[in-house]
């Protein structure tokens, strides 16, 4: 019946370059909704093979290209096989099938997808996460208008802004925000938009930076002043404007500078950083860093003793609360539910040597051709992604696996071409 129902090119097009920025509007909104539009992407996927039954000429090349985005889903799902807790197992699979859906989505749709769509749903994302942010602070400031000190206390918590209004993790919204710097400072030098000092470019920067200064996150602070520095100094040293270089590189280091000072909490994380005299070792305060290195000793032993393909997607957490009871120096991490808090320990420990050389093997086979395709916005946001998940496990939760999977894959056809001549992935 469908055969024989005519669409036509426009719509599909105008169709196909809707949901993309769609779904980037919705990513920040929360699992459910995100939920909705990736169904009703993929719907209207099915709808276009079946109509227009696209030339299988380039099919093995495309089947290739989707296994190298989707790789990590695949690996997880072959881990299956040696899981025991296959109930564990498969939650951990479907939480990573976007990766598969979402690249199977927009590589074999690219040559519809145009450069103004790709700019259009990086402004429409960080316009989204601005509004999260905005919320949080009124709904996080309007709980506590009837002032008792507990509630204040509560109120004022990193983690509280983070899920006041959505259910965030704090380190997942600092992950966000980072994004969005990102592209805000991207497109304003490398878009349409033109920086000025009182802009709505601006206010975002500023309402951004104001979140991740109250959620504390160090990582992410300190990956969002190298965008804001680096981007603009690489663009002004480039075009010989030195004075504007040196005026605002001083400008952001000294309002990060002051922002990390007068901010209690973020200065205490940041002396934990550093951690001269060892005053926060874990026998003298329990904390970020040192109980990260009691975490990444256990995962590493716990990844030595199933060396080749790991312990599976089910097994994972199991192992490691195991480790923790018989090597952690802190009976504390057995009071809840510690991932590896590394996302490449993780993957080591879920598919073992075989998992992750395959893995590294894609992701630095997608760089090197995004760098020799000079595709630099590709290549900031793979390294913005592997660093911050140097601290935190990243690709484990849905929010981390949704933004990495869509953009990365998104960004990738921003001027990348794959032995064709379509002016779209100009």
């Amino acid at each position: 019946m469908l055969k024989g129902f005519k669409v036509s090119d426009i719509f599909l097009d105008k169709a196909t370059n809707a949901l993309i920025v769609l779904y980037a509007t919705v990513l920040p909104l929360g699992f459910a909704i995100a939920n909705i539009t990736l169904g009703l992407m993929f719907a209207f996927f099915i709808f276009y093979i079946i109509i227009k039954k696209p030339s299988s000429k380039n099919l093995i090349q495309d089947i290739n290209w989707i296994i190298l985005f989707s790789v990590l889903f695949l690996i997880y799902a072959l881990s299956l096989f040696y899981s025991e807790n296959m109930d564990v197992g498969l939650n951990q699979v479907y939480r990573k099938s976007p990766m598969l859906l979402l690249t199977i989505f927009v590589f074999i749709l690219r040559r519809k997808i145009k450069k103004n769509t790709i700019f259009s749903a990086m402004k429409m994302y960080g316009y989204s996460v601005t509004f999260v942010c905005i919320t949080s602070i009124i709904l996080a400031v309007y709980n506590c208008y009837d002032y008792k000190p507990d509630i204040l206390l509560h109120c004022a918590s990193d983690q509280n802004l983070a899920s006041v209004f959505i259910s965030y993790h704090k380190l997942y919204l600092s992950l966000y925000v980072t994004i969005a710097i990102f592209f805000v400072v991207y497109s304003v030098f490398y878009g349409s938009s033109k920086f000025k000092l009182f802009s709505i470019n601006s206010i975002q920067l500023l309402v951004l930076f104001i979140t991740l200064v109250l959620l504390g996150g160090r990582n992410s602070l300190l990956v969002s002043t190298l965008i804001v520095i680096g981007i603009p100094s690489f663009y002004w040293l480039k075009n010989k404007k030195i004075k504007n270089f040196v005026f605002f590189s001083s400008t952001i280091l000294i309002l990060v500078i002051t922002s990390v000072y007068f901010n209690p909490k973020l200065l205490e994380k940041t002396k934990e950083a550093f951690n001269f005299g060892n005053q926060y070792s874990i026998s003298k305060k329990w904390g970020g860093v040192a109980v990260r290195k009691i975490i990444w000793e256990n995962s590493y032993n716990t990844f030595k003793k199933n060396l080749i393909i790991g312990v599976g997607a089910g097994d994972v957490q199991d192992e490691l609360n195991k480790s923790y009871e018989i090597h952690a120096e802190t009976n504390a991490l057995n009071q809840g539910t510690y991932n590896a808090h590394n996302d490449i320990l993780q993957i080591a420990i879920t598919t073992g040597v075989l998992g992750i050389f395959t893995y590294l093997f894609s992701l630095i086979y997608i760089f090197y051709i995004s760098f020799n395709k000079q595709n630099y916005i590709h290549c900031i946001f793979v390294i913005l992604f592997f660093i911050s998940g140097l601290t935190e496990s990243l690709l484990e939760r849905d929010m981390g696996i949704r933004v990495y999977s869509f953009f990365t894959i998104l960004l990738f056809i921003f001027n990348t071409q794959i032995n064709e001549n379509s002016s779209n992935t100009q």
